[in-house]
C-alpha cells in the first residue's frame, strides 16, 4: 500500500533565529525559532543517517547572535553524496516561486560534513539560480519561507503531484525516444575501492556485441546525463546512484533494467523509480557471491556475477539476443578483478565474515569511541 503523502505546506515568518545544536546523546536539533522561542513548522529532516527535530521551546536566544540575510528560503538537508543530494535537497524547491532569485536557500548537514559537491550542479540543472547558504552557526534572519518536503527520503523516495508538476516545469524538454538506442550505464569509471562488479569490463564487451553503448555516468555532466536518459529506448544500469537522477526523467515507453550488485535493490531506489513514472522495470539478479573489503561503508560491496545466469536472464527479459556471442570470465580474470583495489595485506570478506567484522567495529566504538576505534579497525581479525 502506498503511504499517504503530505499536502503542500508553506510557513512564512519574520524575525527568526536559525539554530542547530547537539545534546549529550549526539541527537541533532535544528530549527527556526521566533522571539518567544517557538519553533517554526516544516523544519524537521527525516533522513535515516541525518535526522533532526527542533527543540520544543527555547528559553532564550543565544547571546551574540549575528545578523544573517534579510530573507531566506529553507531548503533542508545537504549532503556530499550524489544520490542523497537528489533525495534530500530538492524536495522543498517546489515553493521557490514565493521568493526572488537572489534570496539564498538555506541548507544544513551533520557536523562532520564540509563539502556538498553535487548541490550547485543539481540546482543549475533545475534552473534554480538562487545562492546557497550553508549553516555554519546561529544567526538571525529577517524573514523566512519554510516549505515542507514533497519528495525524497522523508517520503520514502516518493513524490507528490505538486512536486511532479514543479519538476516537469524545470527539466529540459524531451524529444521522442530514439528507437533502437541501447545504453549500458557502467561503474568501471569509478575507483576499484568503491562498490562494483567483478569483471565488469567483460560484461561491457558482451553488451557491446549486443549493440549497447557503454557509458559511465560520472564522465557526463548532469545535463548530459539527463539528455541521455531521455533519449535512449533501452537503458540497462549497473546498480548505482545514477538511478536517482534517471528516475526524475524516466519515460513510460523505455525498457529499463537494473543489474543488482546487492541482494536486493534499496527501497528508496525502488520507490523513486516508480514515483514520477509508474511503469515496471526489471531487476536482474545474477549474483554468485558478494565480498567486502575490511572497511566500514555500505557502498563498497563487490559482486561476483554468474555470467551464464546473467546471459539467460537478460535473454529472457529481451535485453540481449540468445544467439549473440557471450563469454564468461576465466577463473584467473575473476581472481585478478577481485583483488584489484585491495591494500597490501587485505583480504576480502564473505557476507558472513563481514557481519562479524561490523560487530567488532560496533564493539570498538562502544568501548573506545569513534576516534580511537578508527585506529583499531585495521587490526580486526576475522577467522
Amino acid at each position: 500500500m502506498t503511504p499517504a503523502l503530505p499536502d503542500p505546506s508553506v510557513v512564512e515568518a519574520t524575525d527568526l533565529l536559525v539554530l542547530k545544536s547537539m545534546d549529550e546523546a549526539r541527537r541533532v536539533s535544528f530549527g527556526l525559532y521566533d522571539r518567544d522561542g517557538q519553533p517554526m513548522p516544516n523544519t524537521a529532516v527525516g533522513g535515516v543517517k541525518y535526522y533532526t527535530q527542533p527543540v520544543t521551546h527555547l528559553d532564550s536566544w543565544p547571546d551574540g547572535t549575528v545578523d544573517g540575510p534579510e530573507r531566506i528560503f529553507y531548503g533542508g538537508h545537504a549532503t556530499d553524496q550524489f544520490g542523497f543530494t537528489i533525495l534530500n535537497s530538492i524536495g522543498r524547491l517546489w515553493a521557490l516561486d514565493r521568493v526572488a532569485t537572489d534570496v539564498p536557500i538555506l541548507f544544513h548537514s551533520n557536523l562532520r560534513q564540509r563539502r556538498v559537491p553535487f548541490l550547485r550542479p543539481m540546482l543549475d540543472l533545475l534552473s534554480v539560480p538562487n545562492p546557497i547558504l550553508f549553516y555554519k552557526g546561529p544567526f538571525r534572519v529577517g524573514s523566512a519561507v519554510i516549505p515542507n518536503d514533497q519528495f525524497g527520503e522523508p517520503l520514502g523516495g516518493l513524490a507528490t503531484e505538486r512536486f511532479r508538476e514543479w519538476l516537469a516545469s524545470r527539466l529540459p524538454p524531451a524529444g521522442p525516444v530514439q528507437k533502437g538506442r541501447r545504453v549500458y550505464l557502467t561503474r568501471t569509471a569509478l575507483p576499484d575501492t568503491m562498490g562494483r562488479f567483478a569483471c565488469e569490463r567483460i560484461l561491457e564487451q558482451n553488451l557491446e556485441a549486443n549493440g549497447y553503448e557503454i557509458i559511465a555516468p560520472e564522465t557526463l555532466s548532469m545535463m548530459e546525463q539527463i539528455k541521455l536518459y531521455q533519449d535512449a529506448e533501452t537503458l540497462l544500469f549497473s546498480e548505482s546512484s545514477a538511478l536517482h537522477l534517471y528516475a526524475l526523467v524516466r519515460r513510460p515507453e523505455q525498457k529499463v533494467g537494473v543489474v543488482l550488485r546487492r541482494r536486493t535493490l534499496p527501497p528508496l531506489i525502488t520507490a523513486q523509480l516508480c514515483s514520477v513514472v509508474q511503469s515496471p522495470f526489471e531487476t536482474i539478479d545474477a549474483i554468485d557471491e558478494i565480498y567486502w573489503p575490511p572497511k566500514t561503508g555500505g557502498n563498497m560491496s563487490l559482486a561476483q556475477l554468474d555470467f551464464g545466469k546473467l546471459h539467460d536472464v537478460l535473454s529472457v527479459s529481451g535485453f540481449v539476443s540468445p544467439k549473440t556471442a557471450w563469454r564468461a570470465p576465466t577463473s584467473e580474470e575473476v581472481d585478478a578483478s577481485l583483488q584489484s583495489g585491495l591494500e597490501a595485506g587485505q583480504t576480502l570478506l564473505t557476507e558472513d565474515q563481514y557481519g562479524q567484522f561490523l560487530e567488532q567495529v560496533r564493539l570498538l566504538r562502544r568501548q573506545y569511541g569513534r576516534a580511537e576505534a578508527r585506529k583499531r579497525i585495521p587490526h580486526i581479525k576475522i577467522p
